[in-house]
């Protein structure tokens, strides 16, 4: 599996505690941003939950719900169109996969 592009993110402890007003009642601190752009650049990787970890101290579904969530956001306006269908596509991969057994037929998620 590639391991994609390896940046540093713009965060620092001290840009945790601000936040942004967007609009519409969105308020986005620089954190959430950080996902934001985190996941832009690993998307077309299909994404890189144990990085996500390091990065963020997130597991993977606490990661994937926040995700969603930004990408109904307007600060999802600094990705393109097509990058948030694929992040919507990949979150709800992760959060909706089958976990064992024998899942129901219709219960996943099809591309």
């Amino acid at each position: 599996m590639p391991r994609g592009p390896r940046r540093p993110l713009r965060g620092s402890q001290n840009r945790m505690s601000s936040t942004t007003a967007l609009g519409d009642g969105w308020v986005v601190s620089p954190a959430e941003i950080d996902i934001l752009e985190f996941a832009g650049v690993w998307a077309p990787y299909g994404g890189n939950d144990a990085e996500a970890f390091v990065q963020f101290g997130l597991t993977s579904e606490e990661f994937h719900r926040r995700l969603i969530r930004l990408l109904g956001s307007p600060a999802a306006r600094m990705l393109t169109n097509s990058t948030v269908v694929t992040l919507r596509r990949q979150c709800l991969e992760r959060l909706y996969r089958p976990t064992g057994g024998s899942a129901h037929p219709g219960s996943r998620i099809r591309r």
